[in-house]
């Protein structure tokens, strides 16, 4: 996977976008002001890389190898589904966010139906920003892997505290986080 700011010239945004065509990869995550994380085969990262046509575009490798929320993983959809399916998964207590668009969910049965998407969709962390700030969010829990979307939300909205589950080294420093910002 591949990081891009956004913040490159409209010709250089242009270059970057044929590139990703040329070399087979796809936006896996859109973030706030135009970022996106860019997926595929590590050969076609490779080439994106090593690609004149983008030098300057601010791209950074991410130390992952697995090409999430691509087309590269549709084959495991199907299977997600159905052990989410056997789970009988209850209604969860508070809304969850359903990453390829920003919608609430707030049944067990929806999360039955986003979760697996997930999977080979690109996640739209710009749509959720903007599903949290319109609710008024004071506060995030990041449910993982990684930071990032937890270091997005506070940098995107002022003023709300976001952690990330990897954060903490037992459940029971959630809990006092989570007592901490008064949602225990």
């Amino acid at each position: 996977m591949v990081l891009w700011r956004g913040r490159s010239s409209p010709t250089l945004r242009a270059a970057v976008t044929r590139a990703l065509a040329a070399h087979g990869l796809a936006a896996a995550i859109e973030r706030p002001a135009g970022g996106r994380v860019l997926a595929g085969p590590a050969p076609a990262v490779d080439a994106l890389l090593s690609d004149v046509a983008v030098a300057g575009a601010e791209l950074k490798r991410l130390a992952v190898g697995v090409p999430s929320h691509t087309a590269w993983l549709g084959a495991a959809v199907a299977p997600f589904r159905a052990e989410l399916e056997a789970a009988r998964l209850a209604d969860p207590r508070v809304p969850v966010l359903a990453g390829i668009d920003g919608s609430l969910l707030r049944r067990g049965q929806q999360a039955v139906d986003f979760l697996p998407r997930q999977i080979a969709q690109a996640m739209r962390w710009d749509w959720c920003l903007d599903t949290l700030a319109s609710l008024g969010v004071e506060c995030a829990l990041e449910l993982g892997p990684g930071k990032d979307l937890a270091q997005m939300t506070e940098a995107g909205l002022p003023g709300v505290r976001a952690r990330a589950l990897e954060e903490f080294a037992a459940d029971a420093d959630i809990c006092g986080w989570l007592e901490g910002v008064g949602l225990a």
